[in-house]
């Protein structure tokens, strides 16, 4: 009988922040024959999770019973048989190599590192080719943080909001710096999402440097005294500019290698409200740049391929934006090199809801009626879809278009015609 044991690692920063586990090992172990395999595997994550000593490893290095490795999505798949197993419990670790999170600036090698999270007994259902087990574990962020931390890495999380009206502040640019008795240095930037959220992985080097540096980092024993400014990038209009002795406040100073902050600026000076541009950037949730490999499937342990209708998935500007904007697909068999003529394509694009219109009802009261594009009928000749520009925020107006999510348009991949 085969086994197929089906997984999924992510570790938490801070607060609601997480990201996968990439490239880390995941192994499986059979129990020990001594252990109380029940008290094990009931046991709380406090009270299992660990690093594994050189100890430990030797006398464990028997037991191994198979091995799998994460994907950039945190997932995993590993392959059993009734051959070395039968069904019931074992023990999961994880071992890392380099550290598991990308990062634009990798820290030095270290490590690797193997880590034991609990022992357990999958739930087992049966299916066509076998059994199936699913396990879904998020590392608490006191683990996950320590981990880091044997990489010298460190994580700023945070989410940039409009003072006023508390919704996020989309696009920006945040820069985190930390306050040094010789040149406050710049750690990193990152951009806030669709969500207002951003991040800043960066390594250890960063906070330590010198006017010296590379050539001499001094390695204080304290962490970074963060404050932080952000930018508007079209404009380059600074938004707010902290002081840096905000850096020495009791919340900013001297911080672990997890933070979380959030911010506020005065969306009124942000230009033209939201300025994202119509940006292609998924297929549902797959990456087309990081999660696909060059032959067209993804990178993940299935290898899957797409049929069916699946949505094509990015950015778009909302109503508030002045600039018109226009966005297309093109379809093109890298085989043959042939390309679907434009009115092919938007036979290939069925009808899809793009957004919603916010519209005033009066009273203090709103609706969200939702916004369908149908590309067959609402793009021009040549394929182009324009981007809704309702900006109407009065009552009875016409409302504000606020976009789906990023929803582009739907594929329906019976209808290529390649």
């Amino acid at each position: 009988m085969n086994y197929h044991f089906k997984g999924n690692l992510r570790g938490f920063y801070c607060g609601d922040c997480y990201d996968f586990l990439y490239n880390a090992k995941v192994k499986i172990y059979a129990v020990d024959s001594t252990s109380n395999v029940t008290a094990l595997a009931v046991a709380r994550e406090k009270e299992t999770f660990h690093q594994r000593s050189d100890e430990e490893l030797k006398s464990i290095s028997k037991r191994l019973i198979a091995e799998s490795v994460t994907d950039e999505k945190g997932n995993f798949v590993i392959e059993l048989s009734d051959k070395n197993y039968n069904g019931g419990a074992f023990d999961i670790d994880f071992e890392c190599g380099t550290v598991p999170i990308r990062i634009k600036v990798p820290p030095k090698p270290r490590g690797p590192f193997q880590f034991h999270i609990t022992t357990l007994q999958p739930q087992w259902r049966q299916q066509e080719n076998g059994m199936l087990a699913v396990y879904d574990h998020a590392i608490a962020s006191a683990f996950f943080c320590r981990l880091l931390s044997l990489f010298d890495t460190w994580v700023i999380c945070g989410k940039i909001t409009d003072c006023e009206t508390k919704k996020p502040v989309v696009g920006v640019n945040v820069y985190a710096y930390d306050v040094d008795w010789l040149q406050d240095d710049e750690l990193g930037f990152g951009t806030t999402d669709a969500n207002g959220k951003f991040t800043i992985v960066y390594p250890g080097d960063n906070f330590r440097q010198t006017l010296l540096s590379p050539w001499l980092n001094i390695e204080w024993p304290s962490g970074p005294d963060y404050y932080f400014k952000i930018v508007e990038p079209i404009s380059n209009i600074v938004l707010l500019q902290e002081d840096r002795s905000v850096g020495h406040r009791t919340d900013r100073e001297n911080r672990g290698n997890c933070f979380c902050v959030n911010l506020c600026v005065d969306g009124g000076n942000i230009p033209n409200g939201n300025y994202f541009p119509a940006l292609f950037t998924r297929v549902g949730s797959y990456d087309i740049v990081t999660n696909f490999t060059a032959t067209g499937f993804t990178n993940d342990a299935e290898n899957n391929a797409f049929t069916g209708t699946v949505a094509l998935n990015g950015q778009l500007p909302s109503g508030t934006n002045s600039n018109a904007m226009q966005y297309r697909f093109r379809i093109i068999n890298s085989d043959t090199s042939y390309e679907l003529t434009p009115a092919q394509v938007k036979a290939a694009l069925p009808a899809f809801k793009i957004g919603e219109l916010l519209k005033n009802e009066g009273g203090g009261s709103y609706s969200h009626p939702d916004l369908n594009l149908n590309p067959l009928t609402d793009a021009d000749v040549n394929g182009w879809i324009t981007v809704p520009r309702q900006n109407d925020l009065t009552v009875g107006g016409v409302g504000i278009f606020s976009p789906n999510g990023g929803a582009l348009a739907a594929l329906n991949t019976a209808a290529i015609a390649l």
